[in-house]
């Protein structure tokens, strides 16, 4: 499996450790060698010129429609990366990538998997872009082997230049094929053993599940079995509206907010709490988010990849069946709170504007 990452705006801290990576010789060797006056290349922009904006330089340098810098976090690692998304074309809606794993003592550990399948994502499912590029240095095999592992073929070359010290090869990736590895690559192999399905099965969130409310002992434990525990920090990205839901999420402690694009910015549309399994849009279609996720507290969870889930459902119906008639019932809940939350909150702006003009 994959280990969780989360893509998230560049900080000038992030940049900053960018910069001190970039002076490591196996992290510039392996990404775009150094420059005739022997400093590390670096790509899409110059750390050390960044790291001296002024504040309405650095929001202007976040914001560049047609260039995103995001730093790559990991759940217990913390800042592990970059990732770099060019908008190369607005009519082929295509563009270019880059990942950097700036930390070698995490190299081959499958975070620039992890991360390049995120950006990936972010291109393809919030973009919708068709086609994808990067060049990679010719001398690193484990990345070329990593892009291609993805879906990624090779195009071309592109020689040596002043500002890349190594030869690179181009690659490039649309989203069938991608689609295609993508699922097998974010697939867990670890389980829970015996002993600790039982104690998940004792806890009081995992008896009163949602979704696995009549189930017997024997068929929450065939469940549970599929899962790996997880611990996420307050403001962990657990899914992203329009993007695939590899996971089902059970509740053991902790918050969690489910919001969702509007033409007055991101909305609350509801909480969720221990004791709900989510985002059930992922056992629903091709399983594309209706809403994003994110941690609002420290939580524990289960997760239940979404493929394992649905063979288990459609292997066993006698779980099958039960589970979706609790989805179908649970579904419901949602929807009419989630109908009265808008209503309310309509009321509330309307309120708001009928003072606001008084």
């Amino acid at each position: 499996m994959i280990p969780p990452v989360n893509l998230r705006p560049a900080t000038r801290d992030d940049v900053s450790r960018v910069h001190r990576w970039l002076h490591d010789r196996a992290v510039y060797d392996s990404w775009f060698g150094l420059d005739p006056l022997g400093r590390p290349v670096h790509i899409g922009y110059s750390p050390p010129e960044v790291l001296q904006q002024c504040a309405d330089d650095w929001q202007a340098f976040l914001n560049v429609n047609h260039h995103k810098v995001l730093s790559v976090h990991a759940l217990e690692e913390g800042h592990i990366g970059e990732a770099q998304l060019h908008f190369v074309d607005g009519e082929t809606r295509s563009a270019e990538v880059f990942v950097l794993i700036g930390r070698p003592s995490l190299w081959r550990r499958g975070y620039g998997t992890a991360a390049t399948v995120k950006l990936l994502d972010y291109c393809f499912y919030t973009y919708g872009l068709e086609e994808i590029f990067a060049a990679v240095p010719e001398a690193n095999a484990s990345a070329i082997a990593l892009f291609q592992r993805i879906g990624f073929t090779i195009e071309g070359t592109q020689s040596a230049s002043r500002y890349r010290k190594q030869p690179c090869l181009l690659l490039a990736l649309r989203e069938p094929a991608f689609q295609q590895r993508r699922s097998w690559l974010v697939e867990p192999v670890s389980r829970l053993g015996e002993a600790a399905v039982g104690q998940v099965l004792a806890r009081p969130a995992c008896m009163q599940m949602d979704i696995l409310r009549g189930l017997s002992r024997e068929q929450r434990a065939a469940v549970v079995a599929l899962s790996s525990p997880m611990k996420v920090p307050a403001g962990w990205e657990m899914g992203k509206a329009q993007h695939p839901g590899d996971c089902l999420y059970f509740i053991l402690e902790g918050l969690a907010e489910l919001t969702a694009s509007s033409s007055l910015g991101e909305v609350t549309v509801r909480i969720a709490h221990e004791g709900e399994a989510l985002p059930l849009a992922s056992l629903l279609g091709q399983g594309r988010l209706i809403t994003s996720i994110t941690a609002m507290t420290e939580m524990e969870v289960l997760a239940v990849p979404r493929s394992r889930f649905k063979d288990l459902c459609a292997k066993r119906p006698d779980i099958g069946n039960l589970v979706n008639a609790n989805m179908a019932e649970t579904l419901a809940g949602r929807y009419k709170a989630a109908l009265a939350h808008f209503a309310s909150m309509t009321q509330r702006v309307a309120t708001a504007d009928l003072w606001a003009n008084i």
